[in-house]
């Protein structure tokens, strides 16, 4: 079952006129337009004519699904809540903490949605997917996994996973799963890089009865026009890396 946790302000920021005319001005130069008659309305605001400020109005979106945890023991209760309170607090604080000036002709936005997968009965997996929208020409995309081993009461980590040479398996057999898939879009170096054998590069996993699936947020092995990517590898696979606690936690 899901739940959300919808969020939505609007802030009005009074910016006053030494700040409308550095705006104008800034505006003049990258389109070679002036706006003669109502300067403040080309900039997305209403002119307050007894103060003489331009009053800009922006907003931000948060749009959070995350799964109902009743039955849930308390340390995952505290993750995945503290998890996502953390994402709405600090969306929030790092837009209201941005000068009135950068949030002039767009709103901010994030949206995160969550899948669960679930190993066997002890172990546990969540991929939050968190997509912001901060200004630019796109917004970008995030991944925080969780695996938790409920008989210990502690997350699970690749270390907990993989021998020392775990990586070394895992990176060729990823690398070519998207050197099939990516096609135009393949760049070997930058795909090289983004699989190397380390950890930073496999950090986001979830576990399946059937795989250690690894996510890839945009940039990290292709170009952000390919989006986001994952990986399932499969444990038959990784039968002579996967560690003894693993293999016998199920």
């Amino acid at each position: 079952m899901r739940q959300r946790v919808p969020f939505f302000v609007v802030h009005t920021k009074e910016l006053s006129m030494k700040t409308l005319i550095l705006m104008i001005l800034m505006l003049a130069l990258s389109s070679g337009v002036l706006a003669q008659d109502d300067p403040c309305m080309a900039l997305g605001g209403r002119l307050n004519q007894q103060s003489g400020e331009c009053n800009l109005q922006t907003g931000v979106t948060v749009d959070i699904d995350y799964p109902v945890l009743d039955d849930e023991p308390a340390f995952v209760v505290q993750a995945i809540g503290d998890f996502v309170q953390a994402l709405q607090s600090g969306f929030i604080q790092n837009y209201n903490d941005q000068p009135s000036s950068d949030l002039v002709s767009f709103p901010w936005e994030m949206v995160v949605d969550y899948e669960a997968f679930q190993y066997s009965d002890t172990i546990q997996s969540y991929i939050f997917t968190v997509y912001e929208y901060t200004g630019g020409a796109h917004g970008n995309t995030a991944f925080r996994t969780f695996n938790f081993n409920l008989n210990e009461a502690r997350e699970i980590t690749l270390d907990d996973l993989l021998d020392d040479d775990g990586l070394e398996t895992v990176a060729p057999i990823a690398r070519q799963q998207l050197q099939d898939r990516l096609g135009e879009m393949l760049d070997a170096d930058w795909l090289e890089e983004g699989t190397a054998p380390n950890p930073q590069n496999y950090q986001h996993f979830v576990l399946t009865p059937e795989a250690i699936v690894f996510y890839f947020p945009p940039y990290q092995v292709a170009p952000y026009a390919a989006g986001t990517q994952s990986v399932a590898v499969s444990l038959s696979d990784l039968q002579h890396v996967l560690t003894a606690p693993f293999l016998s936690v199920g």
